[in-house]
Parts: structure tokens; C-alpha cells; sequence
């Protein structure tokens, strides 16, 4: 990449966090979207190919935001922030070099998937995000989950799960009355929390939970619930990435 090309790029990220800053700071899947994902594609790094880059990715029971990737297997990893929000320095991630004499063989996204489900079965936590949820199969929701705190609250129901991610929210104080209504989408007049348990629509919620001095909606499936369990976590600051689940009910 010649120099004036990344020059170019920064002068136009930086000003996107002039222009953005009230929108981008303090989330960091915006700021990923936003400010990260493009200076990755301008050095090169194609971030919706998971042969050049794998996002959340494992390693020992850690995860990066981002791995690159060189002769299928990672060369680096980082770790990203939400912009304007003090970094502590991390523990690095160490990615042990293969030697000539070994083979590094291609891992297929379904392998991928197939470890993630593995690794939660033995006891290993896993994202929130990275939960595969099948409709219609009667899937058991995760035994566990556990939010950026380390509190972790047992799961007997999707319900719960769904019941523990606005708990979590609500108790720290990053969804209060003056948010409300939260709609189900942008522009919805369906309603996921409210002080009241009524929609714009003027219909009340079929099934409920009351949470301090607010109302949640809780008339969803199990995939809705993962949906907008991610969804609600985004959107009100957290990333879905550093919320835990496990299948392991021991």
C-alpha cells in the first residue's frame, strides 16, 4: 500500500470521528464497523473473508476481535475498543510458530462452529454471539451466562436468558426509564422494554417480566431471544463478544 493511499485513508477516518464521534464512542461494534474494519481493508485485510481475517477468534480460551491470516493459520491478532474508552494493556495472545516440518490444515467455517459447540458441551465459555440457535429443533437454551462483571446466572429457560441480559443492563445502569419505550426495531411500534407494559400500537405485552420499575416483553422464541439479546447489548454499550454462555450444567 503506497503511503499516500494510507495517509488518505487516515485523514478520512479521522475525520469520520469528528463527524461521528456522539454515535461511535463508547460502542465498540460501530467503532469496529466504522473505523477498524475500514483501515483493515485499506492495508490489505478483506474482513468479510475468513480466509484473510476470523473474527472471535479462539485461542487457549481467549478471543480476539480479529485474526489475520497467513498460510491458513493466524500472524496476528487485535484487539479492539470502543472509541473514547480508556485501554488498559492486555495480556498479549501468544501463536505458536509452526516449523517447516509441520502442516497447518484448513479449517473450515462448519469445523469452526463445530469446535465453538464442542468446547461449550465440556465446559468452556463461549460468546454470546457465537451461539448457534436452531429454530424448531427444541434447542436447550446455554446452562450459564456470564456478563463482563463475571457475574454468572444460572439459565433453566430462553426466557431467562433474555430476563438476564436486561437485568444486567438495568442494574448497571445502562438502560433506565428515560430509554423507554426500546423498540423491537428502529422505527417499531413494538416494544422489548417500557415503563409500561403496553405497546405504541396500544396492545399490551403477552407475556411479561417486570424489572425494577420497568417492563420487559418476553413473548419471543429462542432464536428472537438471541437476536435481541445481541441486539440489546449492542445497542446500549456492550459488546455481545464479552458476554459468556456455557452448555455445561455441571
Amino acid at each position: 500500500m503506497a503511503l499516500d493511499d494510507l495517509k488518505e485513508t487516515i485523514e478520512t477516518l479521522s475525520a469520520r470521528i469528528q463527524a461521528h464521534r456522539a454515535h461511535l464512542e463508547g460502542n465498540e461494534t460501530r467503532t469496529r464497523q466504522a473505523l477498524i474494519d475500514p483501515m483493515l481493508h485499506s492495508l490489505g485485510w478483506d474482513v468479510e473473508d475468513p480466509n484473510s481475517v476470523e473474527l472471535e477468534y479462539g485461542i487457549d480460551r481467549k478471543w480476539a476481535d480479529y485474526a489475520l491470516m497467513g498460510s491458513e493459520r493466524p500472524i496476528a491478532v487485535i484487539e479492539a475498543k470502543a472509541l473514547g474508552k480508556p485501554q488498559e494493556a492486555a495480556t498479549p495472545v501468544v501463536i505458536e510458530k509452526l516449523t517447516h516440518d509441520e502442516s497447518a490444515p484448513t479449517i473450515s467455517e462448519a469445523s469452526r462452529k463445530k469446535k465453538v459447540a464442542e468446547s461449550s458441551k465440556n465446559g468452556d465459555w463461549v460468546p454470546l454471539m457465537s451461539l448457534e440457535v436452531e429454530a424448531g429443533t427444541g434447542q436447550k437454551p446455554p446452562a450459564y451466562i456470564k456478563f463482563p462483571d463475571s457475574s454468572t446466572k444460572p439459565l433453566k429457560n430462553w426466557v431467562d436468558l433474555w430476563v438476564s441480559v436486561a437485568n444486567y443492563l438495568i442494574d448497571t445502569g445502562k438502560i433506565s426509564a428515560e430509554h423507554c419505550p426500546v423498540p423491537l426495531r428502529e422505527g417499531s411500534k413494538r416494544h422489548l422494554l417500557h415503563t409500561e407494559p403496553i405497546h405504541s400500537t396500544g396492545k399490551e405485552f403477552h407475556n411479561k417480566r417486570k424489572i425494577g420499575k420497568l417492563w420487559l416483553n418476553t413473548d419471543f422464541t429462542s432464536t428472537d431471544v438471541h437476536k435481541h439479546s445481541c441486539w440489546l447489548l449492542d445497542k446500549f454499550g456492550v459488546n455481545p463478544s464479552t458476554v459468556l454462555v456455557s452448555t455445561n450444567p455441571s
